[in-house]
């Protein structure tokens, strides 16, 4: 009986021991709670594009990329542009539609663009020809009119509404309302003598601006009316 309680005894013993050298290697368990993260959005900033600076496709343009200006250059008559008609008690005229129109004394109009402009005005008839009046008379209430007038030429020549004198010349314009820049004006202004009045018609752009074709169909097509 005592044999078998030592036996007992050294088992015990090494099981205890065994226990020890395995708690010994075996580390231990931490339990650590997990980390709180917290989720950043970046926003990037988007540069601003102005609207203008989109293509008809909504795709961004470069400034080489954008179409040009469909407005012409001090008061430059495109070669598409569409005329129409006005009509006033004594004589009718055509102008170039776009155009603003400013009434006159005396039945007067004026149209401008920028700083080109085509105006009438009405006169009674001279006793001479209208070469002598646009050479004397004409010339001069010119000269008061317009700043650094520069006389060209003048001369007779025909149009559809009957004879008429041609005095071309240069001047001053007007001061720019907004920048005050004036500029120099290439100007023809016709004599016409109608039945009952004598028409001073007036076309005048910038000089280099090429309204030549534009304003010889405008002076061709003032006729008189209510004879």
């Amino acid at each position: 009986m005592k044999r078998y309680s030592l036996l007992f005894l050294f088992a015990l013993i090494v099981l205890s021991a065994a226990c020890s050298r395995k708690a010994a290697t075996t580390a231990p368990t931490v339990n650590v709670p997990p980390t709180a993260v917290r989720s950043v959005t970046q926003v990037v900033p988007t540069a601003v594009v102005p609207t203008s600076a989109k293509s008809s496709s909504g795709v961004f343009a470069t400034a080489a990329d954008q179409p040009a200006s469909d407005a012409s250059p001090s008061g430059d008559i495109p070669d598409n542009a569409t005329y129409l008609v006005y009509q006033a008690p004594k004589y009718s005229l055509q102008y170039v539609e776009g155009w603003a129109r400013e009434a006159l004394a005396n039945d007067g109009v004026r149209f401008v663009d920028k700083d080109s402009f085509v105006s009438v005005a009405l006169a009674p008839v001279p006793s001479g020809t209208v070469l002598d009046y646009a050479s004397t008379q004409g010339t001069a209430d010119t000269t008061k009119e317009f700043e650094q007038f520069k006389k060209t030429a003048v001369k007779t020549v025909t149009l559809p509404a009957g004879q008429a004198a041609l005095l071309t010349f240069q001047a001053l314009s007007a001061p720019d309302p907004v920048t005050g820049t004036r500029v120099t004006l290439d100007v023809n202004r016709y004599y016409i003598a109608g039945p009952k009045a004598l028409a001073i018609l007036t076309e005048a752009t910038p000089n280099g601006v090429d309204n030549v074709d534009s304003f010889a169909q405008i002076a061709q097509s003032l006729t008189w009316s209510g004879h």
